[in-house]
Formats: C-alpha cells, sequence, structure tokens
C-alpha cells in the first residue's frame, strides 16, 4: 500500500476520487472526497457536498484487483 501524502508535499489532479484523511488535534477516520479546482473549500464529499473538514493528507485509490 502506497504511504499517505502531504497536501503540503502534492494535491490529487482536480475532480480525481481520493482517499482524504486529517491529522492533528483531532483525528478523522479517513473518507472519499474530491479535490475541486477552487481556492475556497477545495474539496467535496463524493456525493456532492461541499467537505469542510481541513484534509491534511491523501492517498490515490489503489486498482480494484482482478
Amino acid at each position: 500500500m502506497s504511504e499517505w501524502i502531504s497536501i503540503d508535499d502534492s494535491l490529487p489532479a482536480p475532480n480525481k476520487r481520493v482517499l482524504v484523511c486529517r491529522v492533528g488535534k483531532t483525528r478523522h477516520q479517513p473518507f472519499f472526497a474530491v479535490r475541486k479546482n477552487r481556492e475556497l473549500k477545495p474539496w467535496e464529499y463524493i456525493d456532492g457536498d461541499t467537505c469542510h473538514t481541513r484534509i491534511t493528507h491523501w492517498l490515490p485509490i489503489p486498482d480494484m484487483p482482478k
């Protein structure tokens, strides 16, 4: 499995679904989100709702098994 990527190091391409999480004072369980190509509120849940959680790390979704 890949290592988590800090958003300070790299961001996924816009409109790409990825697994995300927040690391800090409060930890959130990983969840799926989409990075949008906008400065304010750059993340959305995959159902289209705006994500207000401050994302700190992301991980590409692996390919399905064959």
